[in-house]
């Protein structure tokens, strides 16, 4: 979150944001992904929800949502306080996408059934 925040100061454009992926936080950053959205809440510009499957600096690899470590169901009550844009399923796998996609679907909205109304 920090490389994104001093990122976004240097490009200092108001058009350019972050692109808030929790997954990407824990797997390329090795970050805590509420502390993460914490940090960069000024700067969100669109969020993307897939998950990872092991915690960790560049463990790991990208799965449905249902299926990976990141728990989902912290962030919409952080994510609702300040975010009122668009949010994005990032299913990785192409040979099911479709498949993937309505499972992730199922699994952000039985997360999130649970502490938003969104």
């Amino acid at each position: 979150s920090e490389d994104c925040l001093r990122l976004l100061e240097v490009v200092n454009e108001p058009n350019v944001k972050l692109n808030y992926d929790a997954a990407n936080f824990i797997h390329y950053g090795g970050e805590d992904a509420l502390e993460a959205l914490k940090a960069t809440r000024e700067i969100i510009g669109f969020t993307h929800l897939k998950n990872v499957s092991e915690f960790g600096l560049m463990k790991g690899f990208f799965c449905r949502v249902s299926q990976g470590c990141l728990d989902y169901v912290p962030l919409p009550s952080e994510l609702q306080k300040f975010y009122k844009g668009c949010l994005c399923l990032e299913y990785e796998k192409p040979e099911d996408a479709e498949a993937g996609t309505r499972d992730d679907l199922a699994a952000i909205r039985e997360a999130w059934g649970k502490t938003a109304a969104w």
